[in-house]
């Protein structure tokens, strides 16, 4: 071989040696950090139920409405009938000891009236009437009033109500029924579940009434009436939501 073939192949050599040595001084790269994956957000969970509660009330007010009714052959001699009997029913009111401030006027009306039976209506005269509101606070003379305004001269007994003065603490009691029987609810359905009921998370009030008994009756008869004040329900309604543990 020749002496130039003989450097060739040695150049070459060390030229192959070299590409594959690693190169003096490298370092090989890091790998980049990755964020920690972030706990899971803790779910809260609930349940809404809804609850109702009862109570009941001594009646102790009642709100009476009375009218007279009067007919007449024009209608200036209709609402003169009406506006005599009318101040003999507040006469009589106001003879119990009931003032002015417990009376008021519910309507004043006047219409003609028609006889229907022939082919033609027939205007026959005209009809009046007059109503008052009575807030009666002492129910146990109730009938005594409604004996005492019939006679003087009320021919209808428009509305009897009942209602209780004070409802604090009748509502009071419903609330806290409610209350209870919503959170009776819970505890089954959680239970179901294998769950246990928590704390209350929010408490809404949807709704709450009294139940007042009522009378109605279109024609009064002169005579004693007996009157049973009875009772006045209330009713409240609550809607929560409960933490679920």
């Amino acid at each position: 071989m020749s002496r130039s073939m003989i450097l060739a192949a040695v150049a070459a050599a060390a030229l192959g040696g070299a590409a594959l040595a690693p190169l003096a001084g490298a370092q090989s790269t890091p790998d980049i950090a990755q964020p920690a994956p972030s706990p899971a957000q803790q779910v809260t969970r609930t349940i809404t139920v809804n609850g109702s509660g009862h109570s009941a009330a001594a009646a102790d007010l009642a709100v009476l409405t009375l009218s007279v009714s009067t007919e007449g052959a024009t209608p200036g001699e209709a609402l003169d009938k009406n506006s005599a009997a009318m101040q003999a029913v507040i006469d009589a009111l106001k003879s119990l000891g009931y003032g002015v401030t417990d009376i008021q006027t519910s309507g004043l009306g006047l219409n003609p009236s028609y006889d229907n039976s022939g082919p033609v209506s027939k205007l026959v005269g005209y009809q009046a009437s007059n109503g008052v509101v009575l807030k009666v606070k002492d129910v146990s003379r109730l009938g005594e009033i409604l004996d005492l305004t019939v006679k003087a001269g009320a021919n209808r007994i428009d509305g009897l109500t009942f209602d209780v003065a004070d409802k604090d603490a009748a509502l009071s009691e419903a609330r806290i029924a409610a209350m209870k029987d919503a959170r009776a609810k819970a505890e089954l359905m959680a239970g179901a579940l294998g769950l246990t009921v928590g704390r209350p998370m929010t408490v809404t009030e949807t709704w709450t009434s009294n139940q007042p008994v009522a009378l109605q009756t279109r024609n009064a008869a002169s005579v004693s009436v007996p009157i049973a004040a009875g009772q006045v329900g209330l009713e409240a309604q609550v809607s929560i939501v409960f933490e679920l543990n």
